[in-house]
Protein backbone atom coordinates (compact mmCIF):
# COMPACT_ATOMS: atom_id res chain seq x y z
CA UNK A 1 0.00 0.00 0.00
CA UNK A 2 2.67 2.43 0.82
CA UNK A 3 4.69 1.65 -2.67
CA UNK A 4 1.05 2.25 -4.46
CA UNK A 5 1.09 5.72 -2.67
CA UNK A 6 4.03 6.73 -3.15
CA UNK A 7 3.66 6.09 -6.78
CA UNK A 8 0.28 7.90 -6.61
CA UNK A 9 1.90 10.74 -5.29
CA UNK A 10 4.67 10.51 -7.98
CA UNK A 11 2.08 10.39 -10.94
CA UNK A 12 0.83 13.84 -9.26
CA UNK A 13 3.78 15.81 -8.99
CA UNK A 14 4.65 15.11 -12.78
CA UNK A 15 0.67 16.40 -13.77
CA UNK A 16 1.62 19.73 -11.51
CA UNK A 17 5.31 19.75 -13.21
CA UNK A 18 3.89 19.80 -16.27
CA UNK A 19 1.39 22.17 -15.50
CA UNK A 20 3.69 24.48 -14.22
CA UNK A 21 5.79 24.28 -17.26
CA UNK A 22 2.59 24.26 -19.87
CA UNK A 23 1.76 27.25 -18.67
CA UNK A 24 5.19 29.38 -18.41
CA UNK A 25 5.36 28.69 -22.57
CA UNK A 26 5.18 32.00 -24.19
CA UNK A 27 5.18 33.74 -27.67
CA UNK A 28 5.69 30.63 -30.91
CA UNK A 29 6.49 28.38 -28.66
CA UNK A 30 2.92 28.48 -26.61
CA UNK A 31 1.33 28.70 -30.61
CA UNK A 32 3.20 25.57 -31.43
CA UNK A 33 2.18 23.82 -28.65
CA UNK A 34 -1.42 24.42 -29.27
CA UNK A 35 -1.06 23.19 -32.81
CA UNK A 36 -0.04 20.51 -31.86
CA UNK A 37 -2.75 19.35 -29.84
CA UNK A 38 -5.32 20.56 -32.07
CA UNK A 39 -3.12 17.74 -34.42
CA UNK A 40 -3.48 15.27 -31.73
CA UNK A 41 -6.96 16.03 -31.39
CA UNK A 42 -7.81 15.15 -34.98
CA UNK A 43 -5.77 11.69 -34.47
CA UNK A 44 -8.34 10.53 -32.29
CA UNK A 45 -11.20 11.12 -35.28
CA UNK A 46 -10.94 8.59 -38.36
CA UNK A 47 -9.74 7.41 -39.64
CA UNK A 48 -6.50 7.48 -37.19
CA UNK A 49 -9.10 6.34 -33.80
CA UNK A 50 -6.14 7.04 -31.81
CA UNK A 51 -8.29 8.49 -28.93
CA UNK A 52 -5.84 7.78 -25.63
CA UNK A 53 -4.04 11.29 -27.31
CA UNK A 54 -7.55 13.41 -26.02
CA UNK A 55 -6.00 12.07 -22.67
CA UNK A 56 -2.86 15.33 -23.46
CA UNK A 57 -4.38 17.11 -26.01
CA UNK A 58 -7.60 18.04 -23.80
CA UNK A 59 -6.40 18.41 -20.17
CA UNK A 60 -3.74 20.31 -21.92
CA UNK A 61 -5.62 23.32 -23.37
CA UNK A 62 -8.10 23.18 -20.44
CA UNK A 63 -5.52 24.17 -18.53
CA UNK A 64 -4.04 26.78 -20.92
CA UNK A 65 -7.60 28.36 -21.27
CA UNK A 66 -8.21 28.78 -17.28
CA UNK A 67 -4.85 29.97 -16.27
CA UNK A 68 -4.68 32.19 -19.40
CA UNK A 69 -4.34 35.81 -17.68
CA UNK A 70 -6.85 37.38 -19.83
CA UNK A 71 -9.60 36.39 -21.37
CA UNK A 72 -8.32 37.90 -24.61
CA UNK A 73 -5.29 35.42 -24.24
CA UNK A 74 -7.40 32.57 -23.37
CA UNK A 75 -9.66 33.38 -27.02
CA UNK A 76 -6.19 33.39 -28.82
CA UNK A 77 -5.19 30.20 -27.38
CA UNK A 78 -8.23 28.83 -28.12
CA UNK A 79 -7.99 29.96 -31.77
CA UNK A 80 -4.26 28.38 -32.56
CA UNK A 81 -5.57 25.22 -30.96
CA UNK A 82 -8.32 25.34 -33.63
CA UNK A 83 -5.90 26.26 -36.27
CA UNK A 84 -4.09 23.14 -35.69
CA UNK A 85 -7.49 21.32 -35.36
CA UNK A 86 -9.14 22.39 -38.63
CA UNK A 87 -5.77 22.48 -40.84
CA UNK A 88 -4.54 19.21 -40.01
CA UNK A 89 -8.66 18.06 -40.50
CA UNK A 90 -9.53 19.96 -43.30
CA UNK A 91 -6.08 19.63 -45.21
CA UNK A 92 -8.37 17.79 -47.65
CA UNK A 93 -10.23 20.96 -49.53
CA UNK A 94 -6.67 21.45 -51.72
CA UNK A 95 -7.94 18.28 -53.84
CA UNK A 96 -11.37 19.82 -54.58
CA UNK A 97 -9.20 22.80 -56.27
CA UNK A 98 -6.55 20.72 -58.13
CA UNK A 99 -9.31 19.04 -59.78
CA UNK A 100 -9.09 22.22 -61.83
CA UNK A 101 -5.44 23.45 -60.66
CA UNK A 102 -4.95 26.35 -63.49
CA UNK A 103 -7.89 27.63 -62.50
CA UNK A 104 -8.29 26.85 -58.19
CA UNK A 105 -5.16 26.18 -57.55
CA UNK A 106 -3.93 29.46 -56.40
CA UNK A 107 -6.74 29.26 -53.78
CA UNK A 108 -5.82 26.38 -51.99
CA UNK A 109 -3.69 28.29 -49.03
CA UNK A 110 -7.04 30.59 -48.59
CA UNK A 111 -8.79 27.36 -48.66
CA UNK A 112 -7.09 25.09 -46.43
CA UNK A 113 -5.48 27.94 -43.59
CA UNK A 114 -8.17 30.62 -44.41
CA UNK A 115 -11.19 28.62 -43.59
CA UNK A 116 -9.24 27.08 -41.03
CA UNK A 117 -8.69 30.37 -39.83
CA UNK A 118 -12.17 31.34 -39.79
CA UNK A 119 -13.29 28.11 -37.92
CA UNK A 120 -10.90 28.62 -35.45
CA UNK A 121 -12.90 31.31 -34.32
CA UNK A 122 -15.19 28.98 -32.77
CA UNK A 123 -12.24 27.77 -30.74
CA UNK A 124 -11.36 30.91 -29.50
CA UNK A 125 -15.02 31.05 -28.33
CA UNK A 126 -14.42 27.92 -26.67
CA UNK A 127 -11.20 29.23 -24.86
CA UNK A 128 -13.33 32.83 -24.08
CA UNK A 129 -15.82 31.05 -22.41
CA UNK A 130 -13.59 28.79 -20.28
CA UNK A 131 -11.75 31.14 -19.01
CA UNK A 132 -14.68 32.85 -17.25
CA UNK A 133 -14.07 29.55 -15.02
CA UNK A 134 -10.71 31.38 -13.91
CA UNK A 135 -12.10 31.02 -10.29
CA UNK A 136 -14.17 28.08 -9.80
CA UNK A 137 -12.38 24.99 -8.54
CA UNK A 138 -10.88 22.27 -10.54
CA UNK A 139 -14.17 20.27 -10.40
CA UNK A 140 -16.15 22.84 -11.88
CA UNK A 141 -13.48 23.02 -14.42
CA UNK A 142 -14.21 19.41 -15.28
CA UNK A 143 -17.74 19.63 -15.54
CA UNK A 144 -18.48 23.46 -17.61
CA UNK A 145 -15.54 22.33 -20.18
CA UNK A 146 -17.42 19.67 -21.85
CA UNK A 147 -20.97 21.65 -22.25
CA UNK A 148 -18.63 24.56 -23.07
CA UNK A 149 -17.49 22.32 -25.36
CA UNK A 150 -20.68 20.95 -26.78
CA UNK A 151 -22.37 24.17 -26.99
CA UNK A 152 -19.65 25.66 -28.88
CA UNK A 153 -19.66 22.65 -31.74
CA UNK A 154 -23.66 23.05 -31.85
CA UNK A 155 -22.85 26.49 -33.09
CA UNK A 156 -20.39 25.39 -35.41
CA UNK A 157 -22.94 22.95 -36.73
CA UNK A 158 -25.91 26.16 -37.21
CA UNK A 159 -24.39 29.43 -37.71
CA UNK A 160 -24.15 30.90 -41.34
CA UNK A 161 -25.30 27.24 -42.87
CA UNK A 162 -23.35 25.51 -40.67
CA UNK A 163 -20.56 22.62 -41.10
CA UNK A 164 -20.63 20.25 -38.46
CA UNK A 165 -17.60 18.39 -39.69
CA UNK A 166 -14.92 16.68 -37.25
CA UNK A 167 -16.98 17.14 -33.91
CA UNK A 168 -15.17 15.13 -31.33
CA UNK A 169 -17.95 12.99 -30.58
CA UNK A 170 -17.07 11.20 -33.48
CA UNK A 171 -14.13 9.97 -31.89
CA UNK A 172 -16.33 7.03 -30.50
CA UNK A 173 -16.60 5.69 -34.43
CA UNK A 174 -13.52 4.02 -32.90
CA UNK A 175 -15.21 0.21 -32.73
CA UNK A 176 -18.91 -0.79 -32.84
CA UNK A 177 -19.16 -1.10 -29.15
CA UNK A 178 -18.47 2.07 -28.43
CA UNK A 179 -20.36 3.84 -31.04
CA UNK A 180 -23.43 2.26 -29.84
CA UNK A 181 -23.46 5.26 -27.21
CA UNK A 182 -24.57 7.28 -30.10
CA UNK A 183 -28.22 6.12 -29.75
CA UNK A 184 -28.34 7.41 -26.19
CA UNK A 185 -27.16 10.58 -26.75
CA UNK A 186 -26.01 11.54 -30.41
CA UNK A 187 -22.78 13.16 -31.61
CA UNK A 188 -23.12 16.67 -29.49
CA UNK A 189 -23.77 14.42 -26.62
CA UNK A 190 -20.61 11.93 -27.37
CA UNK A 191 -18.89 15.27 -27.53
CA UNK A 192 -19.44 16.14 -24.12
CA UNK A 193 -19.31 12.73 -22.72
CA UNK A 194 -15.69 12.20 -24.76
CA UNK A 195 -14.30 15.26 -23.06
CA UNK A 196 -15.69 15.55 -20.15
CA UNK A 197 -13.76 11.68 -19.90
CA UNK A 198 -10.68 13.21 -21.37
CA UNK A 199 -10.70 16.26 -19.03
CA UNK A 200 -9.86 13.68 -16.01
CA UNK A 201 -6.24 14.63 -15.89
CA UNK A 202 -7.26 18.11 -15.05
CA UNK A 203 -8.00 16.82 -11.52
CA UNK A 204 -4.23 16.59 -10.45
CA UNK A 205 -2.60 18.56 -12.71
CA UNK A 206 -3.05 21.62 -10.73
CA UNK A 207 -1.30 21.12 -7.11
CA UNK A 208 -3.73 20.08 -4.68
CA UNK A 209 -3.43 21.11 -1.56
CA UNK A 210 -5.91 19.19 1.13
CA UNK A 211 -6.18 15.30 1.90
CA UNK A 212 -10.46 15.95 1.39
CA UNK A 213 -9.65 17.76 -2.08
CA UNK A 214 -7.67 15.09 -3.12
CA UNK A 215 -9.94 12.23 -2.15
CA UNK A 216 -12.49 14.02 -3.39
CA UNK A 217 -10.92 14.11 -6.91
CA UNK A 218 -10.16 10.13 -6.80
CA UNK A 219 -13.66 9.61 -5.92
CA UNK A 220 -15.26 11.99 -9.43
CA UNK A 221 -12.01 10.39 -11.53
CA UNK A 222 -13.21 6.85 -10.61
CA UNK A 223 -16.93 7.76 -10.82
CA UNK A 224 -16.79 9.03 -14.66
CA UNK A 225 -14.06 5.76 -15.52
CA UNK A 226 -16.92 3.36 -14.39
CA UNK A 227 -19.37 5.16 -16.08
CA UNK A 228 -16.74 5.17 -19.33
CA UNK A 229 -16.70 1.37 -18.91
CA UNK A 230 -20.26 0.85 -18.35
CA UNK A 231 -21.26 2.54 -21.32
CA UNK A 232 -18.80 0.44 -23.25
CA UNK A 233 -20.13 -3.32 -21.39
CA UNK A 234 -24.13 -1.62 -22.06
CA UNK A 235 -22.79 -1.36 -25.83
CA UNK A 236 -21.25 -4.74 -25.86
CA UNK A 237 -24.42 -6.32 -24.44
CA UNK A 238 -26.35 -4.35 -27.16
CA UNK A 239 -25.05 -5.75 -29.98
CA UNK A 240 -25.16 -9.43 -28.53
CA UNK A 241 -28.70 -9.27 -27.73
CA UNK A 242 -29.37 -7.75 -31.88
CA UNK A 243 -28.39 -10.13 -34.03
CA UNK A 244 -28.46 -8.57 -37.97
CA UNK A 245 -31.99 -8.84 -39.21
CA UNK A 246 -32.51 -8.67 -43.26
CA UNK A 247 -36.00 -7.35 -44.95
CA UNK A 248 -36.92 -10.00 -47.48
CA UNK A 249 -36.77 -10.18 -50.82
CA UNK A 250 -34.43 -7.42 -51.10
CA UNK A 251 -31.24 -6.94 -53.02
CA UNK A 252 -29.23 -3.45 -52.96
CA UNK A 253 -26.91 -3.11 -56.22
CA UNK A 254 -24.74 0.35 -55.51
CA UNK A 255 -22.91 1.13 -58.72
CA UNK A 256 -19.10 2.93 -57.27
CA UNK A 257 -17.76 4.20 -61.26
CA UNK A 258 -14.74 5.43 -58.99
CA UNK A 259 -14.74 8.29 -62.16
CA UNK A 260 -12.09 10.76 -61.89
CA UNK A 261 -13.33 14.08 -60.94
CA UNK A 262 -11.40 15.85 -63.52
CA UNK A 263 -13.28 13.62 -66.06
CA UNK A 264 -16.59 14.05 -64.44
CA UNK A 265 -16.54 17.90 -65.18
CA UNK A 266 -15.70 17.41 -69.28
CA UNK A 267 -18.68 17.76 -71.24
CA UNK A 268 -17.02 15.25 -73.79
CA UNK A 269 -17.33 12.91 -71.07
CA UNK A 270 -20.62 12.37 -70.86
CA UNK A 271 -21.17 9.55 -72.82
CA UNK A 272 -18.48 7.46 -71.87
CA UNK A 273 -19.45 8.01 -67.91
CA UNK A 274 -23.17 6.86 -68.87
CA UNK A 275 -21.93 4.20 -70.72
CA UNK A 276 -19.44 2.79 -67.88
CA UNK A 277 -22.35 3.17 -65.38
CA UNK A 278 -24.52 0.99 -67.64
CA UNK A 279 -21.91 -1.59 -67.90
CA UNK A 280 -21.43 -1.53 -64.09
CA UNK A 281 -25.37 -1.92 -63.45
CA UNK A 282 -25.78 -4.81 -65.69
CA UNK A 283 -22.55 -6.75 -64.90
CA UNK A 284 -22.70 -10.74 -63.20
CA UNK A 285 -25.80 -10.76 -60.38
CA UNK A 286 -27.96 -8.35 -61.79
CA UNK A 287 -30.75 -10.57 -61.94
CA UNK A 288 -31.13 -11.02 -58.25
CA UNK A 289 -30.76 -7.27 -57.76
CA UNK A 290 -34.25 -5.50 -57.07
CA UNK A 291 -33.11 -1.62 -56.57
CA UNK A 292 -30.28 -0.39 -58.07
CA UNK A 293 -28.23 3.31 -56.85
CA UNK A 294 -26.00 5.26 -58.31
CA UNK A 295 -23.96 8.37 -56.27
CA UNK A 296 -24.40 11.52 -56.60
CA UNK A 297 -24.74 13.49 -59.84
CA UNK A 298 -24.17 10.02 -61.19
CA UNK A 299 -26.87 10.63 -64.56
CA UNK A 300 -25.05 13.41 -66.44
CA UNK A 301 -27.87 14.69 -68.30
CA UNK A 302 -31.20 16.45 -67.54
CA UNK A 303 -33.47 14.32 -67.65
CA UNK A 304 -37.38 14.09 -66.44
CA UNK A 305 -40.57 11.72 -66.65
CA UNK A 306 -41.14 10.22 -69.98
CA UNK A 307 -38.14 11.76 -71.69
CA UNK A 308 -35.31 9.67 -74.07
CA UNK A 309 -32.78 9.77 -71.26
CA UNK A 310 -35.69 8.60 -68.76
CA UNK A 311 -36.64 5.74 -71.02
CA UNK A 312 -32.93 5.16 -71.47
CA UNK A 313 -32.63 4.73 -67.67
CA UNK A 314 -35.53 2.72 -67.67
CA UNK A 315 -34.15 -0.26 -69.44
CA UNK A 316 -32.03 -0.46 -66.08
CA UNK A 317 -34.59 -0.59 -63.43
CA UNK A 318 -35.13 -4.27 -62.02
CA UNK A 319 -38.89 -5.69 -62.57
CA UNK A 320 -41.23 -3.98 -59.79
CA UNK A 321 -37.51 -2.22 -58.70
CA UNK A 322 -36.56 1.22 -58.66
CA UNK A 323 -33.24 2.78 -60.06
CA UNK A 324 -32.19 5.76 -57.91
CA UNK A 325 -29.67 8.84 -59.18
CA UNK A 326 -28.24 11.49 -58.20
CA UNK A 327 -28.28 14.09 -61.02
CA UNK A 328 -28.94 18.01 -62.18
CA UNK A 329 -32.03 18.85 -62.10
CA UNK A 330 -32.96 22.62 -63.79
CA UNK A 331 -35.73 24.68 -64.76
CA UNK A 332 -35.91 26.50 -67.80
CA UNK A 333 -37.91 29.58 -69.33
CA UNK A 334 -40.63 28.85 -70.74
CA UNK A 335 -39.35 28.38 -74.20
CA UNK A 336 -36.51 26.08 -73.09
CA UNK A 337 -33.85 28.99 -74.02
CA UNK A 338 -32.27 29.75 -70.87
CA UNK A 339 -31.48 28.14 -67.45
CA UNK A 340 -33.78 29.78 -64.26
CA UNK A 341 -32.42 27.77 -61.92
CA UNK A 342 -30.72 24.05 -61.35
CA UNK A 343 -30.38 21.80 -58.00
CA UNK A 344 -28.37 19.17 -57.12
CA UNK A 345 -31.71 16.66 -56.62
CA UNK A 346 -31.68 12.80 -56.42
CA UNK A 347 -34.25 10.90 -58.38
CA UNK A 348 -35.92 7.61 -58.27
CA UNK A 349 -37.34 6.05 -61.59
CA UNK A 350 -39.92 3.32 -62.31
CA UNK A 351 -39.33 0.73 -65.25
CA UNK A 352 -41.92 2.70 -66.91
CA UNK A 353 -39.42 5.46 -66.94
CA UNK A 354 -41.51 7.76 -64.87
CA UNK A 355 -39.54 9.68 -61.82
CA UNK A 356 -41.33 8.46 -58.90
CA UNK A 357 -39.54 10.44 -56.71
CA UNK A 358 -37.48 13.85 -56.36
CA UNK A 359 -35.69 15.58 -53.94
CA UNK A 360 -33.38 18.84 -53.71
CA UNK A 361 -30.32 19.52 -51.49
CA UNK A 362 -31.23 21.82 -48.96
CA UNK A 363 -27.90 21.88 -47.82
CA UNK A 364 -25.33 23.70 -50.28
CA UNK A 365 -21.22 23.57 -50.21
CA UNK A 366 -20.42 27.53 -49.96
CA UNK A 367 -17.91 27.78 -52.48
CA UNK A 368 -18.33 24.83 -53.79
CA UNK A 369 -22.25 24.86 -55.28
CA UNK A 370 -23.00 28.66 -54.52
CA UNK A 371 -20.68 31.75 -54.10
CA UNK A 372 -21.93 33.58 -51.22
CA UNK A 373 -21.94 37.16 -50.79
CA UNK A 374 -21.15 36.76 -55.14
CA UNK A 375 -21.92 40.86 -55.06
CA UNK A 376 -18.23 41.36 -53.21
CA UNK A 377 -16.80 37.75 -53.76
CA UNK A 378 -14.73 37.86 -57.47
CA UNK A 379 -15.07 34.32 -57.31
CA UNK A 380 -16.53 31.27 -59.78
CA UNK A 381 -18.22 27.88 -57.99
CA UNK A 382 -15.57 25.26 -57.80
CA UNK A 383 -18.10 22.98 -59.77
CA UNK A 384 -18.61 23.76 -63.43
CA UNK A 385 -21.02 25.99 -64.53
CA UNK A 386 -21.61 29.66 -64.17
CA UNK A 387 -24.99 29.32 -62.38
CA UNK A 388 -24.94 28.66 -58.67
CA UNK A 389 -27.09 25.41 -57.82
CA UNK A 390 -30.22 26.54 -56.15
CA UNK A 391 -31.46 25.44 -52.83
CA UNK A 392 -34.01 23.03 -52.13
CA UNK A 393 -37.34 23.45 -50.16
CA UNK A 394 -37.14 22.78 -46.44
CA UNK A 395 -41.02 21.71 -44.72
CA UNK A 396 -40.88 21.65 -41.12
CA UNK A 397 -41.32 17.67 -41.68
CA UNK A 398 -39.51 15.83 -44.31
CA UNK A 399 -41.37 12.72 -44.99
CA UNK A 400 -39.75 8.91 -45.32
CA UNK A 401 -40.65 7.83 -49.24
CA UNK A 402 -42.13 4.52 -49.64
CA UNK A 403 -41.74 3.04 -52.54
CA UNK A 404 -42.85 -0.12 -52.86
CA UNK A 405 -40.89 -2.51 -50.77
CA UNK A 406 -38.30 0.06 -49.84
CA UNK A 407 -38.78 3.22 -47.52
CA UNK A 408 -35.98 5.60 -47.58
CA UNK A 409 -35.16 8.94 -46.61
CA UNK A 410 -32.64 10.56 -49.05
CA UNK A 411 -29.23 13.08 -48.10
CA UNK A 412 -26.94 14.27 -50.58
CA UNK A 413 -23.43 14.37 -49.89
CA UNK A 414 -22.35 16.37 -47.17
CA UNK A 415 -26.31 16.83 -45.77
CA UNK A 416 -25.29 13.67 -44.00
CA UNK A 417 -23.18 15.21 -41.10
CA UNK A 418 -26.23 17.53 -40.29
CA UNK A 419 -27.88 15.32 -37.30
CA UNK A 420 -31.28 16.99 -37.53
CA UNK A 421 -31.38 16.80 -41.05
CA UNK A 422 -31.76 12.82 -40.48
CA UNK A 423 -34.48 13.34 -37.39
CA UNK A 424 -37.57 11.85 -38.69
CA UNK A 425 -36.40 9.20 -40.80
CA UNK A 426 -37.26 6.57 -38.49
CA UNK A 427 -38.14 3.49 -39.87
CA UNK A 428 -37.19 4.47 -43.33
CA UNK A 429 -33.55 2.95 -44.36
CA UNK A 430 -31.37 6.68 -44.82
CA UNK A 431 -29.90 6.63 -48.11
CA UNK A 432 -26.55 8.54 -49.00
CA UNK A 433 -25.74 9.56 -52.40
CA UNK A 434 -22.13 11.18 -52.50
CA UNK A 435 -19.02 12.65 -54.64
CA UNK A 436 -16.34 11.49 -52.63
CA UNK A 437 -14.11 11.78 -55.70
CA UNK A 438 -13.68 15.66 -54.90
CA UNK A 439 -11.91 15.01 -51.90
CA UNK A 440 -8.91 12.71 -53.63
CA UNK A 441 -6.98 9.57 -51.61
CA UNK A 442 -7.21 11.06 -48.71
CA UNK A 443 -9.17 11.51 -45.00
CA UNK A 444 -11.79 13.08 -45.95
CA UNK A 445 -14.12 10.60 -47.41
CA UNK A 446 -13.20 8.55 -43.93
CA UNK A 447 -14.16 11.11 -41.77
CA UNK A 448 -17.37 11.28 -44.09
CA UNK A 449 -18.17 7.96 -44.26
CA UNK A 450 -17.97 7.89 -40.25
CA UNK A 451 -20.68 10.77 -39.83
CA UNK A 452 -22.78 8.41 -42.17
CA UNK A 453 -22.46 5.71 -40.00
CA UNK A 454 -23.20 7.48 -36.57
CA UNK A 455 -26.21 8.85 -38.34
CA UNK A 456 -27.34 5.48 -38.54
CA UNK A 457 -26.60 4.06 -34.74
CA UNK A 458 -28.78 7.64 -33.40
CA UNK A 459 -31.98 7.20 -35.52
CA UNK A 460 -31.84 3.41 -35.35
CA UNK A 461 -32.10 3.06 -38.91
CA UNK A 462 -29.94 1.37 -41.65
CA UNK A 463 -27.35 3.14 -43.91
CA UNK A 464 -27.09 3.23 -47.72
CA UNK A 465 -24.38 4.77 -48.79
CA UNK A 466 -23.55 5.09 -52.72
CA UNK A 467 -20.24 7.00 -53.55
CA UNK A 468 -18.54 7.98 -56.70
CA UNK A 469 -15.13 7.15 -55.36
CA UNK A 470 -15.99 5.42 -52.42
CA UNK A 471 -16.18 4.51 -49.76
CA UNK A 472 -19.92 2.73 -50.90
CA UNK A 473 -21.24 0.99 -47.82
CA UNK A 474 -24.01 -0.94 -46.25
CA UNK A 475 -24.59 -0.08 -42.71
CA UNK A 476 -27.25 -1.74 -40.70
CA UNK A 477 -28.43 0.37 -37.55
CA UNK A 478 -25.94 -0.87 -34.83
CA UNK A 479 -23.17 0.24 -37.20
CA UNK A 480 -21.95 -2.91 -38.68
CA UNK A 481 -20.97 -2.69 -41.89
CA UNK A 482 -22.60 -5.42 -43.75
CA UNK A 483 -20.49 -4.86 -47.12
CA UNK A 484 -18.88 -2.15 -48.46
CA UNK A 485 -16.57 -0.88 -51.60
CA UNK A 486 -13.34 0.58 -50.44
CA UNK A 487 -11.67 4.05 -51.79
CA UNK A 488 -10.76 4.50 -55.27
CA UNK A 489 -12.07 1.31 -56.05
CA UNK A 490 -14.82 0.58 -59.09
CA UNK A 491 -17.24 -1.96 -58.96
CA UNK A 492 -20.53 -2.95 -57.43
CA UNK A 493 -21.92 -3.55 -54.37
CA UNK A 494 -24.60 -6.27 -53.80
CA UNK A 495 -26.26 -6.03 -50.27
CA UNK A 496 -29.51 -6.78 -48.66
CA UNK A 497 -31.53 -3.99 -47.05
CA UNK A 498 -31.26 -4.33 -43.01
CA UNK A 499 -34.41 -3.70 -40.68
CA UNK A 500 -34.63 -0.84 -38.73
CA UNK A 501 -34.87 -1.26 -34.97
CA UNK A 502 -37.88 -2.50 -33.57
CA UNK A 503 -38.65 1.21 -31.59
CA UNK A 504 -37.27 4.61 -32.44
CA UNK A 505 -33.49 5.23 -30.17
CA UNK A 506 -33.46 7.13 -27.04
CA UNK A 507 -31.81 9.87 -29.39
CA UNK A 508 -34.17 9.70 -32.05
CA UNK A 509 -37.07 10.75 -29.76
CA UNK A 510 -35.19 13.42 -27.58
CA UNK A 511 -32.64 14.44 -29.43
CA UNK A 512 -32.30 18.57 -29.10
CA UNK A 513 -33.75 18.26 -25.57
CA UNK A 514 -30.99 16.28 -24.25
CA UNK A 515 -28.17 18.75 -25.32
CA UNK A 516 -30.55 21.84 -23.60
CA UNK A 517 -30.86 18.95 -20.41
CA UNK A 518 -27.07 18.42 -20.40
CA UNK A 519 -26.19 22.70 -20.87
CA UNK A 520 -28.84 23.43 -18.17
CA UNK A 521 -27.38 20.78 -15.62
CA UNK A 522 -24.11 21.93 -15.88
CA UNK A 523 -24.79 25.56 -15.62
CA UNK A 524 -27.09 25.14 -12.18
CA UNK A 525 -23.90 22.92 -10.84
CA UNK A 526 -20.83 25.49 -11.62
CA UNK A 527 -23.27 28.48 -10.32
CA UNK A 528 -24.10 26.29 -7.05
CA UNK A 529 -20.04 25.85 -6.30
CA UNK A 530 -19.20 29.50 -7.48
CA UNK A 531 -16.40 30.45 -4.92
CA UNK A 532 -18.98 33.36 -3.35
CA UNK A 533 -21.63 31.22 -2.53
CA UNK A 534 -19.59 27.97 -1.36
CA UNK A 535 -18.45 30.99 1.74
CA UNK A 536 -21.99 31.99 2.15
CA UNK A 537 -22.83 28.60 2.42
CA UNK A 538 -20.31 28.12 4.94
CA UNK A 539 -20.73 31.25 7.31
CA UNK A 540 -23.83 30.28 7.39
Amino acid sequence: MKRAANDNRRERQVLAYYAERLQSLQGWFRRAALCLFGLLAVLALPPFHAWPLLWLAIPSVLWLFVSAPTGRVAFWDGWWFGFGFFVCGLYWFAYALLVDASKFGWLIPFAVFGISGILALYMGLLGWLTSQLRGHDRVSWLFAFPAIWMGVEWLRGFLFTGFPWNLIGYSFDASDIAIQAASLLGVYGLSWFTVLVASLPILFMPRIETASALRQNCMILAGCLVAFIAVLAWGQARLAHHPLSIVPNTMLRLVQPAIDQYHKSQPGQRQNILRRQIELTRSEGFEAVTHVIWPETAMPFFFSSGDYWAQELAQLVPPNGLLMTGFVRSETTPDQKALLRVFNSFAALDSGGNVVFSYDKRKLVPFGEFVPFRDILPLDKITPGSLDFSQGLQPGRYQPVQAQDFAFFPLICYEVTFPGLSQQAWPAALLNVTNDGWFGISTGPYQHLAMSRMRAVEQGVPMIRAANSGVSAVIDPYGRFIAQLGLGREGVLDAPLPASTAQPTLYARVAGQLEMLLLLITACSVIARHPQLSQKKKAS
